[in-house]
């Protein structure tokens, strides 16, 4: 085996280590790994995305950026590193880095929320609140960013004096996930702006069962005794009625309420 061949094999050993690391949250250990790849191979693209993401997870995004930046350099086609970038960069509030290289991610891939996400920040950062609102609410049609999109969305339009419309948006964030921090930040937002963070959507239908039973000793007593037909009151042994009301709300405005019931 040539000395090439070993090294190179010795790298890919030590970037999958950094994963293992990376993966279980020790991104101080994944990070010396992955320094070593890249002294060895410093046109390792994976090797200065993962270093990015080791920083980012000890909360240093500016000495991340630098990684991520060569990494797209090195991958161009590669979404998922322009996502890594953008998010470098907002959280350095790098914002028309960020939104360059969100509008990058999402020329490869139109349909990513997380680059949607990304674009959003950058756009507040960069006071363009309206837009950002429109990227935070396609990010939250999915469900990894449903309640973040929606609490971000809430607070642009905060930013731009909308309050009334954002309430909703922080209604949304707080019932999607009450107990998480975010979802505790949205229902504070909910209060200031007096709105009720416990209200949940009322459903279309309902269904109400009752079961209704009659003795004809009356040991049992019977619930309702309209409910059961004549010639069930005649009998001499016990019967049991189950009634079932299904409604459901065909339309349900301001001005008008229709139901159909069976």
């Amino acid at each position: 085996v040539s000395g090439r061949a070993l090294a190179d094999a010795e790298s890919q050993i030590k970037l999958e280590q950094a994963k293992v690391e990376f993966t279980e949250k020790n991104y101080s250990e994944a990070l010396a790994l992955l320094n070593e790849v890249i002294a060895a191979e410093p046109d390792n693209g994976l090797a200065h995305q993962y270093a990015g993401l080791c920083l980012m997870g000890l909360g240093r995004p500016a000495e991340a950026k630098p990684f991520l930046t060569r990494a797209v350099e090195l991958m161009p086609d590669n979404a998922v590193a322009w996502e890594d970038l953008a998010w470098a960069a907002a959280e350095a509030k790098e914002y028309d880095q960020a939104l360059a290289a969100a509008e990058q991610a999402l020329a490869i891939n139109p349909q990513s929320p997380r680059a949607k996400f990304y674009q959003g920040h950058a756009l507040a950062g960069l006071g363009r609140h309206q837009e950002a609102v429109a990227a935070f609410e396609s990010a939250a049609s999915h469900p990894e960013f449903r309640q973040g999109g929606m609490f971000y969305a809430g607070f642009s339009l905060v930013q731009v004096g909308d309050a009334e419309n954002s309430l909703n948006y922080f209604e949304q964030a707080y019932q999607a996930d009450p107990k998480s921090e975010l979802g505790q930040k949205a229902r504070q937002f909910v209060a200031a702006l007096g709105g009720r963070p416990e209200a949940r959507p009322e459903k279309p239908w309902s269904l109400q069962v009752k079961l209704l039973y009659q003795y004809d000793t009356n040991i049992v007593p019977v619930n309702d005794e309209d409910y059961l037909p004549e010639d069930v009151k005649e009998k001499e042994d016990g019967r049991g009625v189950l009634d079932l009301d299904l409604k459901y709300r065909l339309v349900n405005t301001r001005e008008a309420r229709v139901t159909a019931r069976y």
